[in-house]
């Protein structure tokens, strides 16, 4: 038990540092209404795919990133963050008349100067959405159930000023109960389970947000 524990916590550690010190900052309605808005594209960290036999091995974490990279390569398991992009760019076209630009620019800078930089000066703000970690991993040593985790950090940055003005993290688990669902539940028929608590999870993040984030129109 102590060695599975141990996993989920690096883990957790490794994707998500970065969420747990993330305080809600929001924007007035008026600072967002009739402007325009660019979208970032980041590659996606690495998924994680651990499983009881991994946490038996001294390098079960290396082992379990690799056959995650396997779910996403040859089983069709997306970062479901694009959900979150989505819902926020349409929230914000609808409430506020915003106009959103495409297509989206790749980045890889944790620097929001840099980030707004990439963006051409017709920009006002720079809707920013990451994937921080994503995992799957045995719940504890007694049972066969596993939990999935999501998390991500949303951030609009400025242009002219360079800087986050509003962000937010969010952070979802599927169900830790008796009722979670089993490593091989979770990949059986392309991994449809997991594709399936993954968008749930992105949508129920975008929802979060958006209350936490975008003032009310």
């Amino acid at each position: 038990m102590q060695r599975i524990a141990y996993f989920i916590i690096v883990i957790s550690v490794v994707g998500c540092a970065s969420v747990s010190h993330i305080k809600n900052q929001s924007l007035g309605s008026a600072d967002l209404r009739n402007q325009s808005i660019g979208l970032t594209a980041r590659k996606s960290p690495d998924f994680t795919a651990m499983t009881t036999g991994k946490t038996m091995i001294p390098l079960g974490y290396l082992l379990a990133k690799e056959a995650g990279r396997g779910l996403v390569s040859e089983q069709g398991v997306q970062d479901p963050k694009l959900i979150i992009t989505s819902a926020l760019s349409r929230a914000l076209e609808e409430r506020y008349n915003v106009k959103v630009i495409r297509p989206e620019i790749e980045t890889s800078s944790d620097d929001p100067g840099s980030v707004s930089d990439q963006f051409s000066n017709n920009i006002a703000y720079v809707l920013d959405v990451r994937t921080t970690n994503w995992y799957f991993a045995p719940i504890n040593v007694w049972s066969s159930g596993y939990v999935v985790r999501y998390t991500t950090i949303v951030s609009i940055i400025e242009k002219r000023t360079r800087s986050v003005v509003a962000q937010a993290a969010c952070d979802k688990y599927s169900d830790l109960s008796n009722k979670a669902p089993t490593y091989d539940a979770l990949v059986a028929n392309d991994a449809a389970l997991l594709k399936t608590i993954l968008a749930a999870s992105a949508s129920a993040c975008a929802e979060q947000i958006k209350k936490s984030v975008l003032p009310a129109a």
